[in-house]
């Protein structure tokens, strides 16, 4: 218990540190954006430069956030948070190296295209990087907070950037070369720190095929939609040309020369920014909106007084500055929450690069139209002008953006899992009108439908991300409120020796304990062949193994839930367990999954629906890498732990091991299991109650001589040793009893499958003496029990008559067979469980192989 504790604080502690240390990335990314605004006006003396000038140079830096933006801020998603984050300090680095080395026009061009291009990497990347981590090692319940950082680092970095570059360059020599040597060095400390945070989203295999970040938007509310797009534009041009030209301006207009009230204009900007975003965090979109259009408008109103005052007036224009501060900030969420709520979550991805485009679009072009005028007019002129064309925008674009109303959302509606069909009513047409013309419809090529394909699946997967991660906040957080835990406890009771992972131990849930090693028999339709649920006892089994996707087909989940669970329906007062068992298109399609490949929160929805004891998750549908079967268990871990927080029935989920390679392939695969499994325990999660190995092939034992120990072959051992001992772990299909030992030996803690009744329906059973072929004739006249040794019902039947039913073709015939099967598996477990604990397991070995490798009697 104390290394488990170890490893999850420190695998908190991990997710800690990167949280950290991205959001002081961030800051520091954020701050290299405005960090060359207060030293404009040294560059414009030193050299000479013109307001057109310094503005073309802004320009050349939002030129490279939007090429940047629309061709490589999405790729994270695909390659992973850390490679672009360091891509994006790297450009920095060069960024500022070049601000050193090249402080000519040509390198400023250079060094500000280099900056726009980091930007638009990390706009995306850091924000999603910063969400993932804070999730990974805080409650849910704080999630506001993360939130708030992410505006309070995106907002005040750029004023502490601007606001400690000014100061540096008013009171330290070398003004121009100082303040980007200091950027340099916490670049390089963070380019350190990332190399080793953890990564938050793995890499695709295989990885989507590239294209640019679309835009586009959504057709049932353009109106909307490109008026919020106007909103953010007109927010971004007085921003850019505030950030741009306050140096200027404060110089020409004001006569105040100080480069550290120049950075401490634009810090004072987006200070009241960051807080007015925390005062209206919890608005709706129309109250934001309302706020954010006034400030703006009367913060331009203040610069414009400021600038045609008889006595032009610092206070008044720093005044002006904070109002567009905080009306700019609040139109960007105001607007922002109108885009996010007209756009089709299929399509949200592309909305949100229409909005950051136009956004990046009102922070370079006005600002460029504003230097050309000033090489034309004088500076009142052109601020007054600027100001009258923004507040005709604004005022024009108004009535739209605050006639949209956020969906009201109710709470079926927000518990519910099934998509909501959209339908409109049809017109009805007189009888007598004719038909309209059908429209020609273009030929489609099989290359673009493959393309299209390609992109649904990509998008569905980025939906499915989404929402995975929500549920797992969400899940965890009510466990941890409500103190909900595993239903389930595995206590160790003995262990082999002789280095041997064997164990006997007890399986403890609400419905009973199951002492292992066991023989769990298979009810693949809610019943055991050949036994009434009641009768199940008899045979000292104490619990069953059900197949959920069978129960799908029939009777149906609706039953069997209404009924109370599968053990009220099958009146069974022992464990039960489920598993996802056969899969076809009839189950998928009751599932709603198109591709007849049910996913795995269906999958978990189902069986908590059917109130077993233990649900078996699904293991994925190919064999896949270590990355791919991560992201799949962990979306069926997030379901288990939003259903479990609702407290209906306590159910213990299981993983499912699929059928992996051999070799390091499937150790990284196990691994990653058991991972994700201690990652969700550490974060508040209920984890897996145990591991089903879902392909016997992997775990077939080498053959043993009666009196050593047997171990699995690789690669089970290496699977096995990954899985670790802190959870049972069950086999699903023993083919022959003879493998129960060397299993057993191995770490494999119980037993079930089908192999029982397939040999059952050829009319063979398992004795003590080996298995027995009852239809051959010679035993059309002996009395003796199937077992002699079994004083049960089952097996005290005689071979005649078991030989008399398959001769008749009579269907009890091989229900007689299994029951009598299932129950010699079990009596064979429950003596190995017994010499387990009385230290004679090896004498027990010894005699059972002697006795059923000499043949059929």
């Amino acid at each position: 218990m104390t290394m488990l504790h170890a490893a999850q604080s420190f695998s908190r502690g991990r997710y800690r540190f990167s949280y950290w240390i991205t959001a002081f990335t961030f800051l520091v990314l954020q701050a290299f954006m405005t960090a060359p605004s207060p030293l404009y006006g040294l560059y414009a003396r030193r050299d000479g430069f013109s307001s057109l000038t310094i503005t073309l140079i802004y320009a050349a830096y939002a030129a490279g956030v939007v090429v940047s933006l629309i061709f490589a801020g999405h790729l994270s998603d695909h390659h992973g948070r850390r490679p672009f984050l360091l891509i994006a300090l790297g450009l920095d680095i060069v960024s500022a190296a070049v601000f050193i080395v090249w402080p000519d026009l040509a390198g400023l061009y250079v060094a500000r295209v280099l900056c726009g291009l980091a930007v638009g990497v990390t706009s995306s990347t850091a924000t999603a990087y910063l969400s993932e981590l804070y999730l990974a090692h805080r409650p849910p319940e704080s999630i506001h907070r993360a939130q708030l950082l992410i505006s309070t680092v995106t907002l005040g970095g750029l004023g502490i950037g601007a606001l400690a570059v000014g100061l540096l360059a008013q009171y330290v020599a070398h003004p121009l070369t100082v303040p980007y040597l200091i950027l340099l060095a916490a670049f390089v400390v963070s380019a350190i720190g990332i190399a080793f945070a953890a990564e938050t989203r793995p890499r695709l295999d295989p990885v989507p095929r590239y294209r640019p970040q679309r835009a586009s938007a959504p057709p049932h509310a353009r109106t909307e939609f490109f008026s919020a797009l106007v909103g953010i534009c007109l927010a971004f041009a007085v921003f850019g040309v505030f950030i741009g030209l306050a140096g200027t301006f404060l110089v020409v207009v004001l006569h105040h020369a100080s480069l550290a009230l120049a950075g401490a204009a634009i810090f004072l900007l987006f200070a009241v920014g960051v807080a007015v975003t925390t005062v209206v965090s919890a608005w709706k979109p129309r109250g934001v909106l309302i706020v954010g259009i006034g400030f703006t408008l009367a913060g331009l109103a203040a610069l414009v007084v400021s600038a045609w005052l008889d006595q032009p007036s610092l206070t008044l224009f720093l005044v002006g500055g904070a109002l567009i501060g905080a009306g700019g900030s609040a139109m960007f969420k105001g607007s922002l929450s109108v885009v996010i709520g007209v756009s089709p979550p299929g399509r949200l991805a592309e909305s949100l690069a229409g909005f950051f485009l136009s956004g990046y679009v009102g922070i370079s072009v006005p600002v460029i139209a504003v230097g050309i005028a000033l090489q034309h007019a004088n500076t009142r002129d052109v601020l007054l002008w600027f100001a009258i064309i923004i507040a005709v925008g604004f005022l024009a674009a108004t009535p739209f953006l605050l006639r949209y109303e956020p969906p009201v959302s109710t709470p079926s509606d927000a518990s519910s899992d099934a998509p909501i069909a959209e339908s409109s009513p049809t017109p009805a047409t007189p009888a007598d009108t004719p038909p309209a013309p059908i429209a020609s419809v273009p030929r489609v090529t099989p290359a673009e439908i493959s393309e299209l394909r390609a992109t649904n699946r990509v998008l569905a997967a980025e939906l499915a991300d989404l929402r995975v991660g929500y549920r797992t906040v969400a899940g965890r957080g009510r466990l941890q409120r409500a103190g909900i835990t595993d239903p389930t406890r595995f206590v160790v009771e003995a262990r082999l020796e002789g280095g041997s992972r064997g164990r006997a131990a007890l399986l403890c849930t609400p419905h009973g304990e199951v002492a292992t090693p066991a023989y769990i028999p298979a009810a693949p339709d809610a019943a055991v062949s050949g036994l009434l649920p009641g009768a199940m006892g008899g045979i000292g089994t104490p619990a069953v193994f059900a197949d959920a996707a069978r129960l799908c087909l029939q009777p149906g989940v609706e039953v069997i839930e209404n009924a109370g669970g599968i053990g009220a329906f099958m009146n069974y007062p022992g464990v039960t367990i489920t598993a996802t068992g056969t899969e076809s298109p009839e189950t998928a399609e009751l599932l709603g999954d198109v591709d007849a490949e049910p996913g795995p929160e269906s999958w978990v929805r189902l069986q908590h629906r059917l109130a077993p004891d233990i649900a078996v998750a699904p293991p994925p549908p190919h064999p896949v890498e270590a990355r791919d079967t991560a992201r799949w268990v962990h979306r069926s871990l997030a379901e288990h732990d939003w259903l479990a927080a609702q407290g209906r029935h306590p159910v213990s989920l299981w993983a499912s091991v699929p059928d992996w390679p051999s070799g390091p392939s499937g150790r990284r695969a196990a691994r990653a299991l058991r991972e994700v499994h201690e990652e969700d325990v550490a974060a508040g999660g209920l984890g897996f109650g145990g591991f089903m190995i879902a392909a016997p092939d992997i775990v077939r034992t080498k053959g043993t001589q009666p009196g050593g120990m047997a171990h699995a072959t690789h690669p089970a051992q290496c699977v096995l040793e990954e899985l670790g001992d802190a959870r049972p772990i069950h086999l699903s299909d023993l083919e022959d009893p003879r493998e129960v030992f060397g299993l057993v030996e191995s770490g494999v803690d119980s037993f079930g499958g089908a192999a029982a009744a397939r040999v059952a329906a050829t009319g063979i059973v398992y004795t003590v003496d080996g298995p027995l072929t009852v239809t051959d004739p010679r035993y059309h006249d002996d009395f003796t029990p199937l077992a002699p040794e079994s004083a049960s019902g089952v097996s005290r039947y005689t071979r005649a008559y078991v030989h008399h039913l398959f001769t008749a073709r009579r269907r009890l015939a091989v229900a007689l067979c299994t029951a009598h099967n299932d129950e010699f598996l079990v009596a064979l477990l429950a003596r190995i469980r017994e010499s387990i604990v009385t230290g004679d397991y090896l004498d027990v070995k010894r005699r059972f192989l002697d006795g059923f490798d000499s043949g059929t009697p």
